[in-house]
């Protein structure tokens, strides 16, 4: 969730520092206890709500996926998923499952098959247009794909699916 505000936060950091200077300089309240306690509230604050280790007190589920950076069991299964697809092979993924994937010259976002020889899904953490309440339009897909004749699956654990095409 975070990683796309990484090419930002240099100047966001630089800025920072530079206002709180112009600010100590400028405004007598920012040399007074009050000034420090806004500078230290907002250092926690970072630290408590941001993509940190710290975040292990927050449940399982939470709305805001927020464990979602320690890696666990399932990061684990779908590391295993996807080293099974071949290199240089076009690829159908769900867009968890496409982030590892996408350094491939064709890689298609599912349900889109295109000429792709693989497929790989993630039904426990679907994301983009299956999160946007189409998991049953997920699963009517992956389930369409079983049954079709044209892939069989290769892979299948913890809700994460590989399949490839039958030759």
């Amino acid at each position: 969730h975070f990683h796309y505000t990484a090419g930002a936060l240099p100047g966001l950091m630089v800025a920072a520092v530079l206002g709180a200077a112009r600010l100590r300089r400028r405004y007598a309240w920012a040399r007074r206890p009050e000034g420090r306690a806004i500078v230290v509230s907002t250092l926690v604050s970072g630290f408590l709500l941001g993509p940190l280790p710290i975040w292990s007190h927050v449940p399982l589920g939470a709305d805001l996926g927020a464990r979602e950076h320690v890696v666990g069991g399932h990061a684990r299964v779908a590391e295993r998923a996807v080293r099974l697809i071949p290199a240089n092979a076009p690829v159908s993924a769900t867009n968890g499952l496409g982030a590892h994937l996408s350094e491939r010259r064709r890689v298609f976002s599912f349900p889109v098959l295109g000429e792709a020889e693989w497929v790989a899904v993630d039904l426990e953490r679907p994301s983009y247009r299956d999160r946007l309440g189409r998991a049953a339009d997920l699963e009517r897909a992956v389930a369409r794909l079983r049954s079709g004749g044209r892939f069989r699956v290769v892979f299948e654990e913890d809700g994460i699916l590989v399949l490839h095409r039958e030759t």
